[in-house]
């Protein structure tokens, strides 16, 4: 049971972690672009 346990627990760190790493992706790239926006005009 313990070992079960403990590997959904890493199943969810990873996706956690996954999250955030699409997170944080996404949002570079939006400020990315609202800078490329604001030079433009």
């Amino acid at each position: 049971y313990s070992s079960i346990l403990r590997k959904n627990v890493i199943a969810l760190l990873l996706t956690v972690i996954g999250f955030v790493l699409v997170a944080s992706g996404i949002i570079s790239i939006s400020s990315k672009s609202r800078e490329d926006i604001v030079f433009e005009n």
